[in-house]
């Protein structure tokens, strides 16, 4: 049962995912920094490391403009109620 459960939770948020992107979202460019790490000698890049530090400005307003669209398409569900009430009857099992 926990495995297709977790079957079931990946194809819907892979579905939830590949709409949006049809759909043309409008997602928010996430900017891209210089950064560059040297490990022993190899050179490794991580231009997004600027979101590593959740309380900056720059972060905060990413995360922002990322969950108005997701609320937005979450809300447009119209099964999403029927979803979280069996979500609900399959988490709360007797143990």
């Amino acid at each position: 049962m926990h495995r297709k459960f977790l079957w079931f939770i990946a194809i819907i948020s892979f579905a939830v995912f590949a709409a949006s992107a049809q759909n043309g979202a409008g997602y928010p460019n996430a900017k891209k920094v210089d950064q560059v790490d040297d490990y022993h000698g190899v050179k490794v890049s991580d231009p997004y490391r600027w979101m590593e530090d959740t309380k900056s400005a720059d972060t905060q307003t990413w995360i922002e403009q990322q969950n108005k669209i997701t609320d937005a398409y979450l809300g447009s569900i119209t099964e999403r109620d029927h979803l979280r009430k069996r979500f609900t009857e399959v988490w709360n099992y007797e143990r």
